[in-house]
């Protein structure tokens, strides 16, 4: 059983940046050796253009723990085929990100009704946005912070 963590919000609400944020911090606990968009690396692969994160996939190793990140959560089925993926290769904890909205058909309802029953929602968060473009990292450190001690959390045990 995988532990899923969910990073909400609204479209270009800055999920796949909080996701990048995550990514980074995790490289400080986690094994250097990693698989990033299905290449394996040893340093931080992110790809940031024009101060935008691009959608990522990343799998990391802490404490004998899998971890695995899909930062793309707007298109449903593209999620689903990730996380089947995931679930499959036995990830232990996967971060994923989901419009916040909770209809048929969107990515949130998909986790909750195809994944939520034989997985445990670890948690479940909304990032937070700025207009003002140097806030445009900063303002997600309280999140980030919140996703990565919880991580730590599973990881540890």
């Amino acid at each position: 059983m995988a532990k899923i963590i969910i990073i909400r919000g609204t479209q270009q609400s800055g999920k796949t940046t909080t996701a990048g944020l995550v990514y980074r911090e995790l490289l400080q606990y986690c094994n250097k050796e990693h698989k990033f968009n299905g290449s394996t690396v040893n340093t931080d692969s992110l790809i940031i253009k024009n101060d935008t994160v691009i959608d990522f996939k990343a799998e990391l190793t802490c404490n004998n723990k899998k971890i695995g990140i899909l930062s793309a959560g707007d298109i449903a089925n593209d999620v689903r085929d990730n996380l089947n993926i995931f679930i499959n290769i036995k990830i232990d904890v996967i971060i994923c990100c989901a419009r916040s909205v909770n209809r048929i058909g969107s990515t949130y309802r998909m986790i909750m009704d195809d994944f939520s029953k034989k997985n445990e929602i670890a948690l479940e968060i909304f990032t937070e946005y700025s207009n003002v473009k140097s806030e445009k990292f900063t303002i997600k450190n309280g999140i980030v912070n919140t996703i990565l001690k919880k991580i730590l959390e599973i990881t540890s045990k």
